[in-house]
């Protein structure tokens, strides 16, 4: 009997996953259901005797007498409750796209997360799609990017939006100092603070303790998280500047 190839993702957990090898229907097997024989992997390999439901990336639910198509190559299995995944994406229909523009020409930036970027832009709504210096491939939307759209895309919102990017002034820039070396004397940022975390949190009137303080704080945070030291090259927007107080001759702290 012929075989396909299917992942199977746990919908309550989806950093779970298994790809498994599915027979494909005999002429004339009218007592073939997929569904089944997902559920039967998916109950062995996840070791859940419970997980009863099996969904399309998108929310579409698989019933019993379903065949999938060539293209659908995952799967989402649950123990009954909602399907939790993304919702199912709709591109435009008169093949015109957003503008896509990445702000990292110094950076690294994986052809993945350009290629999800892309496809952010061909979303129905989007006028544009820009990817932050930190932009970078999530599950199946871009991290670090910002869009303008008409309407609100929830499966663009990721866990990560309460980290923001802020831009500080330092102040006038000195004639005999650059970026460059006021960044060079930057050490440490990935190290915990040495001070006395408990007495500045007391500043603060902050009294409560979490396991994270000493070891987080005065850090630039993990995963993503920088800090850069940069001037102004060029203002292209007088005014967009000027209402945002960024001037030619000072130096800014750009951190997330």
């Amino acid at each position: 009997m012929p075989n396909r190839r299917i992942t199977i993702v746990l919908n309550a957990n989806q950093t779970k996953r298994i790809t498994v090898l599915i027979p494909l229907p005999s002429a004339g097997d009218a007592s073939y259901s997929m569904k089944e024989h997902i559920l039967t992997h998916a109950r062995n390999k996840f070791h859940n005797k419970y997980l009863c439901k099996v969904f399309l990336w998108g929310g579409e639910e698989v019933l019993d007498d379903d065949i999938l198509s060539e293209k659908e190559e995952e799967v989402l299995v649950s123990k009954g409750e909602a399907y939790i995944g993304p919702p199912k994406t709709r591109t435009r229909q008169n093949g015109v796209t957003g503008q896509v523009t990445v702000l990292a020409n110094e950076s690294f930036v994986h052809e993945d997360a350009i290629k999800q970027l892309n496809a952010v832009a061909e979303l129905e709504g989007v006028h544009a799609a820009v990817g932050m210096p930190d932009l970078h491939k999530g599950d199946r939307f871009p991290i670090g990017c910002a869009i303008v759209a008409d309407g609100i895309y929830p499966a663009l919102i990721g866990s990560d939006i309460g980290c923001g990017i802020s831009l500080y002034p330092l102040g006038p820039k000195p004639s005999h100092l650059t970026p460059e070396k006021l960044a060079s004397r930057l050490k440490r940022l990935d190290e915990p603070w040495d001070g006395d975390v408990k007495a500045w949190l007391k500043l603060y009137d902050i009294e409560s303790e979490t396991e994270f303080d000493a070891s987080s704080l005065g850090t630039v945070g993990a995963g993503n998280h920088f800090a850069e030291v940069l001037s102004v090259e060029t203002i292209v927007d007088a005014e967009a500047c000027e209402s945002l107080g960024i001037e030619e001759d000072n130096l800014y702290l750009l951190g997330s």
